[in-house]
Order: C-alpha cells, then sequence, then structure tokens
C-alpha cells in the first residue's frame, strides 16, 4: 500500500490543506475496537475519565470509509502505561482544526456527565449497551454539528445559487487506498454540508508524539451527580422504554444531523427569550417509530417531550411534511412550547439508579398530560396559539418560508381522521381555531414588520434525505 503524507484539508473558495491534527469534538467519545458501529470499546486507564477527553489531539493513521483509525494524545505527565491504545472514531466525532462545536460548554458537559453515569446505571441495572438501543445515545448525542457544518448548511439553500459548486466542502467522506469505493450515508449535491474528508498520518517523528505530550490538557475531574444529569439519564431511559428506534447505520447519523442542523438554524434565529432559556440548557431530537405499548399501530404521528431536554418524534412526523421549511416548524415548535408550558419537574428519591423503573412510569403519564392540549391542566388552545406565532417567528427569521408552519398545520388538521392520527385527534384540540388564527397572524405579522418574510423551502435538499433516511417501518 502507498504511504499515505499528513494532509488534513478543507474547502474555502479554495483548497486549504491544515498541518494541524483533528481534535476530539464530542463530549464522549470511545475508541472502538473496529469500523462498526456495534463494536465493543477499548479500555482506558481510569486517569481519562471514561472517554477521550473533548479538546485533545488525535492522529489519524489510517481511514475507512467515514471511520478512522488513531491515537489521542496523552494527557499532561501521563505515564507511558497510561496512554489510549488506537482504535477507531467516527469522523464526525472530530473537529477540523479552527472549526467549533456549535454546543455551549454547560451542554457539552452534560452530556458527558449524562453518558458517564447513564453508563454506570446501566451496568448497575444489569443493561447491556452494546446490546440495547441505549447505544444510540452516547453515539448520536456526540456527533459534532460543527460551525463550518452549520455555514456549509446555509450556503447550499436552493435560493442562494448553485448547489453543485464543490467551493464549500467542510468534510467530504474519507478515503484511503485501502477503502472501500461504495458510497455511505445520504448522498446528492444538496447534501454537500453532510461530507468529510479526513486522510492519514502514518510517518508521524518521535518529536511530534513527545511535543503533544507536554500538553496543557489533564485529566478530568468527574462532578457529582447532579438532578439535571439524572433527568438526562431519565429520559434516555424512557425514550427506550417507550419507543422503538432506529438502528444505527450512516444514513441515521446523516438524518439526525440533517434535523439537528435544522433545528439549530431555526433555534439561533428565535426571539432572545427562547434563545437564552436553550443556551446553556442540554437538549436533543430523537426519530422514533412507534409505542411499544402499541406495536398495533403502524407508524403514528407522534411528538413528545421528555425529561432531560429531549424531544422524540416520529417518522410519521417527519413524513408530514413537504419540505425543509415545514420541517423547521415541527422541530422548533416544542422547543418554543417548552419555554412558555415547561414540562413538570420529576422528583428523584434516594434509590439511584433502582428508581428508575418505577419513576419511568409516573413521569411518562405526566408527560403525556403535559403534551396534550386536553389533557394538561395548565394549558389551553389560547397558549398552543401563542406558541404556534413565535414558531413563524424563528422560522421565518431563520429564512424558511413564512407560511409553511400554516401550510403544515393545514396538512395535520386534513389528517386527523387516518389510521396513524389517533395521538393527534386525542390530544391536539383546537387546531383548526390554531389554523384560522395563523391564517391572519402571519401576514399582519409581516405587513407590520414585526419580523421579515422568509421564502427558503430546500425542496430537493429534504427530498435528499428524507428519501434515504425517514424511510418508514
Amino acid at each position: 500500500m502507498q504511504k499515505l503524507f499528513a494532509s488534513l484539508c478543507f474547502f474555502l473558495v479554495s483548497t486549504a490543506c491544515l498541518a494541524d491534527e483533528p481534535r476530539i469534538g464530542g463530549a464522549w467519545v470511545e475508541l472502538r475496537k473496529s469500523p462498526l458501529f456495534e463494536a465493543p470499546t477499548e479500555k482506558l486507564s481510569p486517569i481519562w475519565g471514561g472517554r477521550i477527553q473533548t479538546g485533545d489531539e488525535f492522529q489519524v493513521e489510517k481511514v475507512f470509509g467515514r471511520w478512522l483509525f488513531g491515537k489521542p494524545a496523552a494527557l499532561k505527565n501521563m505515564k507511558a502505561k497510561d496512554e489510549a491504545p488506537s482504535g477507531w472514531i467516527y469522523s464526525r466525532m472530530l473537529l477540523l482544526p479552527g472549526d467549533e462545536n456549535t454546543a455551549s460548554k454547560a451542554q457539552t458537559e452534560e452530556v458527558y456527565l449524562s453518558s458517564y453515569y447513564s453508563n454506570l446505571a446501566w451496568k448497575k441495572m444489569g443493561i447491556n449497551a452494546l446490546e440495547n438501543p441505549f447505544l444510540n445515545f452516547n453515539f448520536l448525542e456526540n456527533l459534532v454539528l460543527s460551525r463550518k457544518t452549520m455555514l456549509a448548511f446555509r450556503h447550499f439553500d436552493e435560493q442562494m445559487g448553485n448547489s453543485n459548486s464543490a467551493s464549500l466542502q467542510l468534510e467530504s467522506i474519507a478515503e484511503a487506498a485501502d477503502a472501500p469505493k461504495d458510497s455511505y450515508g445520504l448522498l446528492g449535491a444538496d447534501l454537500d454540508f453532510l461530507k468529510q474528508e479526513f486522510t492519514a498520518k502514518q510517518n508521524a517523528h518521535q518529536a511530534e508524539a513527545m511535543k503533544r505530550r507536554k500538553k496543557i490538557l489533564s485529566a478530568p475531574r468527574i462532578p457529582a451527580l447532579n438532578t439535571k444529569v439524572k433527568s438526562a439519564i431519565l429520559g434516555r431511559y424512557m425514550i427506550n422504554k417507550y419507543f422503538t428506534m432506529p438502528q444505527l447505520s450512516h444514513d441515521e447519523v446523516d438524518g439526525f444531523v440533517y434535523m439537528k442542523a435544522i433545528a439549530e438554524r431555526t433555534l439561533e434565529a428565535c426571539p432572545k427569550k427562547i434563545q437564552a432559556y436553550w443556551q446553556k440548557r442540554h437538549w436533543n431530537i430523537f426519530r422514533i417509530y412507534q409505542l411499544k405499548s402499541h406495536l398495533e399501530e403502524k407508524n403514528p404521528w407522534l411528538q413528545l417531550e421528555l425529561p432531560g431536554g429531549y424531544f422524540a418524534v416520529s417518522a410519521r412526523a417527519i413524513d408530514t411534511a413537504s419540505n425543509e421549511a415545514e420541517l423547521a416548524y415541527l422541530l422548533i415548535r416544542p422547543m418554543v412550547r417548552a419555554v412558555h408550558i415547561p414540562p413538570s419537574k420529576v422528583s428523584f428519591g434516594k434509590k439511584w439508579p433502582e428508581e428508575l423503573a418505577n419513576l419511568s412510569e409516573e413521569q411518562w403519564l405526566q408527560v403525556l398530560k403535559d403534551q396534550s392540549t386536553l389533557e394538561s391542566k395548565n394549558v389551553d388552545v389560547a397558549d398552543e396559539i401563542l406558541v404556534d406565532q413565535e414558531a413563524v417567528e424563528c422560522v421565518s427569521r431563520a429564512g424558511y418560508a413564512s407560511g409553511a408552519p400554516l401550510s403544515f398545520l393545514k396538512r395535520i388538521s386534513q389528517s386527523r381522521s387516518m389510521p396513524w392520527a389517533s395521538w393527534l385527534s386525542e390530544n391536539m384540540i383546537g387546531i383548526d381555531y390554531r389554523v384560522e388564527r395563523l391564517s391572519s397572524f402571519t401576514p399582519n405579522a409581516i405587513a407590520r414588520q414585526s419580523f421579515p418574510a422568509g421564502s427558503i423551502v430546500n425542496q430537493k435538499r429534504f427530498s435528499q434525505a428524507t428519501k434515504g433516511w425517514n424511510i418508514l417501518q
């Protein structure tokens, strides 16, 4: 095999190759023993705190599709016996030099603690995470949505120019001499923002390794388990307990990042009150299939907020959207709703983590009530209308078509008699009145210049993404 020389490139108008190593971007990144989602992880010395530290350099030795094989830099004053072995990392858990994570430090810290303490909880409860959908959480939550990926995401808006241009490929799929030649994940020129490119360094000098050992990075101190982290672990537990979830795949990874990018873009355009609420709070959106308690209901329409800032949205709900602007409304609305109608607080006892089993059942009933306009004691149609209006503002200020939320609401209103829409018909009362109010609110708000009119729908990108990813079960 021909030796691969040091290069790590990204394209911004013209190609620029950088000499620096990529850095660990995810909060809880583990080395795998093989380039597979279900592969077991390498055991690290306790000094690492259970994972490769965020910000540490990662020397890429070889690549296989989207999987990178290499070794993280040693921590400050680390003994040779405590250094991490070489192993496999998924490329989207790394950051290119000069790039940053869109997640705040507080959000990253919470993901780290939730991952660390959930692993301890599963072990104490006898749950094998490698044979369980719990694996999805640690993996998906630690994928990095970077600032430059978001820049590329906006750059490829269909109204802003030719999306076939290769001038902004921040990350393209990794290839090496021994890498397979078939494609990974979602494809298409409109999805170029999802791509990554890494090549390997196989002949690094000893001096470079010694230099990395002298970095100021040190072993992390693991904060104590707190109520916020317990809530996140409860949310993870409940998603797995009550929903069927897709298996990890390259398409699922790309679809997850696609949803996250849409939600992040729209959130950044929301009123300051909404942005401030989520600035230091953890949040994430997971695609689910159906309720385990109602497996006879094939592909139901569902959207729920669970403890810890987790939002579950069903494949059917995503399928109801006809373009990216409508999907933006679907994703941002529950985040706006959480600000105006906070979910009920969770009271934890002293029997952690054993209490998760009973607590999840109590909280599940509360979650269903909180999300229902019919059942909730603190919510009426007027509250839902206020949420609709602020969600429209978020969508419009993000550049998305201002009429998309109304189109989406009309479509789900017309679908209430469908077999998969029982949750909608039982819980979303007053939807026709919401449609009526939004019909007058949107043009009036734009006429008053309360917010600018948006026009982007990104139909092609949405079609390409959902065709390969949001397959109904």
